[in-house]
């Protein structure tokens, strides 16, 4: 591959980067405002599932947490494969 390879896949991965946060932050925003739980629980799940997506592509672009992973900082979403995680149990991040 020629630098210029990498610079346009660079480009590329910013710009599936800025698409997957705003994608991200429109389900977390439809999860808080909406007015039945099943939305909202499907919509917790799509912004895990863009959260977890950002994290493995910043681990390729060789970024931390610090380049803006919700998961730090707001409340997590129900993960099945976590011991004791329900999505009742609002102490683990599960809705009320």
């Amino acid at each position: 591959m020629t630098a210029t390879d990498h610079t346009v896949d660079a480009i590329v991965l910013e710009y599936l980067r800025g698409q997957l946060t705003a994608d991200r932050d429109q389900a977390a925003r439809n999860a808080r405002d909406a007015r039945h739980e099943h939305v909202q629980l499907v919509n917790e799940g799509v912004a895990a599932g863009l959260d977890t997506a950002l994290r493995r592509l910043d681990a390729v672009l060789g970024r931390g947490q610090e380049a803006g992973d919700r998961s730090a900082s707001g409340p997590r979403a129900w993960n099945p494969s976590v011991a004791g995680h329900s999505p009742r149990n609002p102490s683990d991040g599960g809705a009320a």
